[in-house]
């Protein structure tokens, strides 16, 4: 439980390093060796999905049939609509009714909307024995505009229940498949403009570009992807920027056979103790470990690029 809620605390820096904002737009430099073809191709997509986005607004949002998800030990979960709130997003509407004679605590340990993670930090459902409760699970409006999505296709949830109380774990995680009235109406891109930075044991990691002046210091935009048959949390070390040793921050769990966007943030305190005005060389390693066991599944080399300038 505990290695849990450790987890949990890493996940929620990586959600306001990538939702964060000072009002200033963070500068963007590509990874060097694919700056210019990156930077290009991170033009046209930006262009093409703006107008995906307005069509997509004209249309309205994708329906979703109302459904049982779920029915264990007395607890109901229904999927009721996809839904649009001027201040928290698109998300969807769940009824939660619970027939049994305990109190629950519902979560939603992972998240993937057309194939891509997606934040889970903001749902949460307490019932009470012989209760309901009406609730929205909301997409991060950040992590779907980095993963390129403009119509939601799919959703894949896992749920567990557990003891609002103790918080001892009860059941879980199960795994539901929603699939909206747009499924199947396009192939979903992959966001791996960049540099590949890892390719082995089912994992890609692409380095598409460097942030700077965020609300944090500065960020390393990772796409991921796992092809394998195992769930992955990546992570990284000994990472050095213009050759001076920071921490950087980074926990991001790929489920099998998805794909995310990720940051690998450093702090502004670690650049200024460092005189690092601007990123130009980073090197680091990445982890990849069961997000269940906590088993090692790969180890990496040192891996080196240049941040063009």
């Amino acid at each position: 439980m505990k290695k849990r809620w450790i987890a949990l605390v890493l996940a929620l820096c990586m959600v306001w390093t990538l939702s964060a904002c000072t009002g200033e737009t963070p500068s963007r430099k590509p990874i060097q060796e694919d700056g210019a073809q990156e930077d290009q191709q991170g033009r046209n997509t930006a262009g093409e999905k703006e107008e995906e986005k307005e069509e997509q607004e004209e249309q309205g949002l994708p329906t979703v049939e109302k459904q049982v998800l779920l029915d264990q030990d007395g607890l109901m979960i229904t999927a009721v609509e996809l839904t649009e709130d001027p201040i928290w997003g698109i998300g969807l509407k769940l009824l939660v009714e619970n027939n049994s004679q305990r109190n629950y605590a519902l979560r939603c340990d992972t998240l993937a909307v057309n194939g891509y993670m997606m934040s889970t930090l903001l749902f949460s459902a307490d019932v009470a024995a012989g209760k309901k409760a009406n609730e929205t699970m909301y997409f991060s409006d950040g992590d779907l505009e980095g993963a390129g999505i403009v119509k939601i296709m799919d959703i894949t949830a896992r749920f567990a229940a557990y003891d609002p109380d103790s918080y001892e774990d009860l059941w879980g995680p199960v795994e539901v498949n929603i699939p909206t009235s747009a499924a199947g109406s396009e192939e979903q891109p992959a966001m791996d403009e960049g540099k590949e930075l890892y390719n082995q044991n089912g994992v890609r990691i692409v380095g598409r570009y460097v942030e700077e002046d965020t609300f944090w210091g500065a960020g390393v935009v990772l796409f991921l992807e796992n092809t394998g048959e195992e769930d992955v949390v990546v992570s990284c070390d000994d990472m050095s920027v213009n050759g001076f040793m920071v921490t950087p921050y980074l926990h991001c769990q790929v489920n099998a056979d998805c794909r995310a966007m990720a940051n690998i943030t450093v702090m502004e305190s670690d650049l200024e103790a460092n005189g690092i005005q601007a990123v130009e060389n980073i090197q680091l390693t990445f982890q990849g470990y069961s997000p269940d066991s906590y088993d090692t599944l790969f180890q990496t080399d040192p891996v080196e690029f240049s941040v063009a300038q």
